[in-house]
């Protein structure tokens, strides 16, 4: 049993030093249980299937990392003086057969033709608490870290997923976002839509709120709760209504054109979005095309002048006023300026 057990620098040590062996062309070291081909085998005689040993642990991940939850893990960890409870990992095989996309911290995508295959583990609980362990361990600080497979054999890859991570420590709206976009692919839906919103919300200074409303289009704002209704649900056309990505290319350009012009922290405010898909929807209501609509608005902002951004951008609340509802006030303006301009011409 002692012999079994691997601290985290020895298994840090032997990825390093299998990295450095297949940068100079050598074949990775396998674990003592591996099966390993012998120099007088014979070519054709097949070889048995490689086990998954302590020694070949690699810890990948599709969840993202709160770098103020890996501070805290590190507390935790020191003031525990070891990690309390293992790693809950599966084999990167699994994942993949269960059409998850599986990356290594370097953003290297594994597939099902990556060597030693086998050998790759996902860990599916404790992500915080490894990166917290790596982190220590530069700081000289070596600490044990166990591994666990999942002790049953009955269960849906997707859902051991999900509450593994949500028994103990709740998921936030980016961690369920993530673990909508696995379920739409699993189900082979497009994920465009909501990766994009993924990209918004993890950009700074744009807040949820916002990044919602330029994905949809000014019409919704997805919760947490509306978004693991999608993947708890039953129901399919709850999570094919999600990931619906009709008018997405205009609603990206809206964004992009709105990005080009204005200060990002202008953008990233809720009122933004809501004001500019506000006069979207006036054209449209005046049966301009949706497609003329939007390039409408997006010349607005083209037009805007170097003086109105910055009034935008140095937008403040007023003793008798928010300062959405100053925003909301010079967007109106602007925008009843611009199109009395159009009329005339």
């Amino acid at each position: 049993m002692e012999e079994e057990r691997k601290t985290v620098g020895a298994v840090l040590n032997e990825q390093k030093e299998q990295k450095s062996a297949k940068k100079n062309g050598a074949a990775p070291q396998k674990g003592k249980n591996a099966s390993v081909e012998s120099p007088k085998a014979d070519k054709e005689t097949e070889q048995e299937p490689l086990k998954l040993t302590r020694g070949q642990i690699f810890t990948l991940t599709t969840l993202l990392i709160d770098k103020e939850e890996v501070k805290k893990k590190i507390e935790s960890i020191r003031a525990a003086k070891g990690v309390i409870t293992p790693f809950l990992v599966l084999s990167a095989k699994e994942c993949i057969e269960a059409g998850l996309d599986v990356v290594d911290y370097n953003g290297n995508v594994i597939t099902k033709d990556t060597p030693d295959l086998e050998h790759i583990l996902v860990i599916l609980d404790g992500q915080h608490r490894w990166e917290a362990i790596k982190e220590l361990k530069k700081a000289g600080e070596d600490y044990e870290a166990y591994f666990i497979l999942p002790l049953t054999d009955q269960y849906d890859l997707m859902t051991i997923l999900k509450e593994a991570n949500t028994s103990v420590n709740p998921w936030d709206g980016i961690d369920w976002l993530t673990m909508a976009i696995q379920t739409a692919k699993v189900r082979g839906l497009d994920t465009s839509k909501l990766e994009w919103l993924k990209s918004l919300a993890n950009t700074e200074n744009i807040s949820d709120s916002a990044a919602s409303l330029f994905v949809t289009g000014g019409k919704k704002i997805y919760s947490k709760a509306t978004i693991k209704s999608a993947i708890d649900s039953k129901d399919p056309d709850k999570l094919e209504t999600l990931v619906d990505e009709d008018g997405l290319d205009r609603n990206k350009n809206l964004y992009d054109a709105a990005i080009a012009k204005l200060n990002i922290k202008t953008v990233g405010l809720k009122i933004t979005p809501k004001m500019l898909f506000s006069f979207v929807e006036q054209l449209i209501n005046k049966n301009k095309p949706i497609n003329d609509a939007y390039a409408h608005v997006i010349e607005f902002l083209n037009s805007l002048s170097k003086e109105q951004i910055e009034s935008l951008d140095n937008a403040k609340k007023t003793t008798s006023r928010s300062k959405d509802q100053v925003i909301t006030g010079l967007f109106k303006s602007y925008w009843k300026a611009f199109t009395e301009r159009e009329t005339l011409s």
